[in-house]
């Protein structure tokens, strides 16, 4: 009797998310009026007035590193304080000062910032055409992503509700246990499945207007961002999502979470996901795992190119063989002068830094439809369902504008973390950092003698995908053996 009135009212609750107005979800609840915020910003200040106080050095890694809580976090600026008087004014002047170095280029905050922090100035950044989304996109990607957050919070919403309830009749008999992570997970893509078809046949939605192929790429982007950190339910629950999407970017989509999930059923559900795909789809993703300065991601690649049967990556995996460690040093030109860089994984705080990824939304010629998302203050709580709290419109920023794309994120403990949650989002790079000679030596002496472990599983994936080997395990005698060219 008590499970099925737990049910009932779960139900009840689904209905009402479903049929009542968005707004009025929020009704009783009680919005101030957003503050606007003015600062006159000098024209003659110094550069280090208007770029953010740079943080403390971060510690580096052990040579060699794989241990993912050890990897140095990288951040925007010094972190600001909870206790500072006025949290939101505070950002706001943060981000009127971006907006005054981005007056007459439109990424020259960035580039500013870049010429000023060694420690910023190898990672991955994007500029011009290469960071912005066209129009189209960014309103598709700002329906699908309110679609999510949506589904979400009606998940969240009917956990609460049957939390409560259960608490209700705690004493009076036996409670059977509300369903698992896992559950929830499936209940929530099917609702997701459901909201993007019906959105399809809403005359005022864009989905309604827009091409298959261009409704599939903005929903995949949304997916990998929003669901790519999230706990192994929800991951592998996505995986059926999307195999069913045809767009290649599905494919490369299922390739990185082959290649960079931790968890052995995650990766096999996606390397499943991909055996019908073309391989043209998703090789180059895989075949960036044997040139990651993370030694599992070399196995991970060759046994999802095994798996696959991807036998168009043969003179790849070949060339593999020739190539350097991926944690090498190696000579390049900075700058235009000769240096010793070395290829390094660093993390980055996801809620932390939203400015060091996105541009402010706080200016003009941004569309209404563009999705735009508040920078979260350390005094506030973040919201449970996805989304960023902030009221002012001079602390948000727009997501059309992306400088940085992690190459995965996944959920980190950290200390002192109230009134935050103590599991936080935390995005990875491989940044590219110049070394002292006397770090090179370092690093060079603790792989001396050692035999790349991206050679052993380019190795391994040739003799599984040809059934053949070499007497001698070197690129020259597979090519002999294979007839390929170089």
């Amino acid at each position: 009797m008590i499970s099925h009135r737990v049910a009932w009212f779960a139900l009840l609750i689904a209905l009402a998310c479903f049929l009542m107005p968005e707004q009025s979800l929020h009704a009783a609840k009680k919005v101030a009026s957003p503050r606007r915020y003015t600062f006159a910003i000098d024209e003659k200040a110094p550069l280090k007035d208007l770029l953010p106080t740079p943080p403390k050095t971060p510690r580096p890694a052990p040579v060699l590193n794989e241990d993912l809580t050890l990897v140095p976090e990288l951040m925007f600026g010094e972190p600001m304080s909870k206790d500072e008087k006025d949290t939101e004014k505070a950002m706001a002047h943060v981000i009127a000062k971006i907006n005054h170095l981005n007056r007459k280029n439109p990424d020259g905050f960035i580039e500013t910032l870049l010429a000023h922090r060694a420690d910023l100035r190898g990672l991955p950044f994007r500029m011009g055409k290469d960071c912005r989304s066209d129009d189209k996109h960014a309103r598709l990607f700002g329906e699908v992503v309110n679609e999510t957050q949506h589904a979400l919070a009606q998940i969240h919403e009917e956990q609460r509700v049957t939390g409560l309830v259960a608490e209700q009749e705690k004493g009076t008999s036996k409670i059977e246990s509300v369903p698992d992570e896992a559950a929830w997970a499936k209940t929530f893509w099917k609702r997701l499945d459901i909201a993007l078809v019906r959105s399809k046949f809403d005359v005022d939605s864009f989905l309604n207007k827009a091409a298959q192929p261009e409704i599939d790429r903005a929903t995949v982007a949304a997916m990998m961002q929003m669901h790519g950190p999230r706990g192994e339910p929800y991951r592998i629950n996505m995986i059926p999502f999307l195999a069913k999407i045809k767009h290649a970017d599905a494919a490369r989509a299922l390739a990185q979470l082959a290649l960079f999930s931790p968890e052995d059923a995650v990766r096999a559900a996606a390397i499943d996901a991909l055996k019908p795909r073309p391989a043209k789809d998703y090789s180059d993703v895989l075949l960036q795992g044997f040139r990651y300065p993370l030694p599992a991601l070399s196995q991970r690649a060759a046994d999802a190119l095994v798996k696959t049967q991807n036998k168009d990556v043969l003179v790849d995996l070949v060339n593999v063989l020739e190539q350097p460690d991926p944690r090498a040093p190696a000579k390049q030109s900075i700058d235009g002068k000769e240096s010793v860089a070395v290829r390094e994984l660093v993390r980055v705080n996801h809620h932390r830094n939203c400015l060091l990824c996105h541009a402010p939304a706080n200016v003009g010629g941004v569309s209404r439809h563009v999705l735009t998302v508040g920078v979260p203050l350390p005094d506030e709580a973040l919201q449970s369902a996805g989304g960023y709290g902030g009221n002012s419109p001079d602390i948000f920023v727009r997501t059309d504008v992306t400088y940085l794309r992690q190459d995965f994120s996944m959920m980190m403990k950290v200390e002192n973390a109230k009134p935050w949650p103590e599991m936080q989002r935390f995005d990875f790079f491989v940044r590219t950092r110049e070394l002292s000679a006397e770090e090179a030596t370092v690093i060079e002496k603790a792989l001396a003698g050692t035999s790349p472990p991206s050679h052993a599983a380019a190795h391994y994936a040739l003799r599984k995908l040809t059934g053949r080997a070499p007497q001698e395990f070197s690129a020259q005698a597979w090519r002999m053996l294979l007839n390929l060219s170089k």
